[in-house]
């Protein structure tokens, strides 16, 4: 039992050395709590360390991981008593491992498919239950009950961990991976597998929190239809989002980039406020969120990032009025107008492109007038956004060119 104990401490340093380089923002462009340092300094190694380090720390991984599906196999060979039977037992052992590696990346980035993939996933698990002798199977099925309701909710609770703190989870990704092997381990020796239920305690009070803080980020319980119109590029898109929220979708970082719940998504993730006040116009309410970053003492700000939030508070501070663009809009007016730098039609290939070309959006105001301050030299396209499907109007609205001027698009109708 030692060595098992031991290989499994081993197994979960390289699974966690792994999960540091795919969750933890290097130093430089860290925005994080001071107590979540030495992860993204570990990253920061990670990242800039020499190619035939990774290469080692890859064979020392992989290493480690067969000897413990090495100390597997020998368990699962006095079960079965056949080389045949252990080789597909030992496999889907190793899946369930990895599976639980990828798991949490994929509940992280897309949880719509993690039902089909458990699906999947338990009838494999449960496929081995025919190995065993006829007359012990009645004696398994219990356990394999009990180990699949475990194992998938060790996954999902860590899965809601990474949701509601994804510096506080890299904490317990250590304990995660061993209570997994643990799991496994007791799993295939058939003995105190109903201690492992205790995991629900934990796993309804995480539920609960996730579920608090994906509302104080998602804006809709139903789906959303809109509609995003950019003239010039000859660019139409109208789709339905289902619970679209503020950090997903293109359409919500214009449209409600002033909202209340933006800036709780901000509180979400601070990386993400600088990351679209580095571009836009500014006011007292963005540099509101800016000042609390400064002034957040339990905040680490990498020097990356406290050279934007010097580059946005000079911008403040200087206040020029250069670079306005005003239009009045009339007919079908918008409920947000965007302005973005010209991309010469990459927009069309690249949503992610018309989300990092926003200069501003503004809500027009009384009688369709729209103004925008502050825009930097260069050439720039208006997107037009509605919260509903409409067609795909045929408005001439050309480039518009900036050179630190009053550039006035006069009066614009939309039919």
């Amino acid at each position: 039992m030692k060595k098992i104990i031991i290989s499994f401490i081993f197994v979960s340093i390289f699974f966690s050395l792994y999960a540091f380089f795919f969750y933890s923002k290097v130093l430089e462009f860290a925005i994080i709590p001071k107590w979540a340092i030495p992860f993204s300094a570990i990253a920061s190694f990670l990242h800039k360390t020499p190619g035939f380090f990774i290469v080692l720390l890859y064979l020392f991984g992989l290493l480690a991981f067969s000897y413990t599906i090495y100390l597997f196999t020998e368990i699962i060979h006095n079960r079965t008593e056949s080389w045949l039977k252990t080789g597909y037992f030992s496999f889907i052992i190793a899946i369930t491992i990895i599976y639980a590696f990828i798991y949490s990346l994929n509940f992280y980035f897309y949880p719509k498919m993690i039902p089909t993939n458990n699906l999947i996933m338990g009838c494999l698990v449960f496929s081995t239950i025919f190995f065993s002798p006829l007359q012990r199977f009645k004696k398994y099925i219990i356990p394999y009950i009990i180990f699949l309701i475990a194992y998938f909710i060790i996954l999902e609770t860590y899965g809601n961990l990474l949701l509601i703190n994804r510096n506080a989870a890299l904490v317990f990704y250590p304990a995660y991976i061993i209570l997994l092997y643990l799991l496994i381990y007791h799993f295939l020796m058939n003995e105190k597998m109903k201690y492992y239920l205790i995991v629900l305690a934990v796993f309804v009070p995480i539920k609960y929190q996730q579920g608090k803080k994906y509302k104080t980020y998602q804006v809709h319980k139903k789906s959303v239809e809109y509609t995003m119109i950019i003239p010039s590029a000859n660019y139409y898109n109208s789709s339905t989002l289902e619970h679209p929220s503020e950090l997903g979708s293109p359409y919500k970082i214009i449209l409600e980039l002033d909202s209340i719940t933006s800036f709780k998504s901000a509180q979400y993730d601070p990386y993400y406020c600088l990351f679209l006040l580095k571009n836009l116009n500014l006011n007292k309410e963005r540099i509101k969120k800016v000042k609390e970053l400064i002034e957040n003492k339990d905040l680490y700000i990498g020097k990356i990032q406290k050279r934007k939030i010097s580059d946005i508070m000079e911008r403040w501070k200087t206040k020029k009025e250069t670079g306005i663009i005003t239009l009045v809009v009339t007919g079908e007016i918008p409920d947000r107008i965007g302005l973005l730098k010209y991309s010469g039609g990459e927009l069309l290939r690249h949503q992610g492109t018309l989300i990092t070309n926003v200069v501003d959006a503004t809500l027009p105001g009384t009688e369709g007038i729209t103004i925008f301050r502050n825009v930097p030299p260069g050439k720039y396209e208006l997107i037009l956004l509605y919260k509903k499907k409409v067609p795909n109007y045929n408005v001439k609205i050309p480039i518009i060119e900036s050179n630190n001027d009053t550039v006035n698009l006069g009066k614009i109708e939309i039919r």
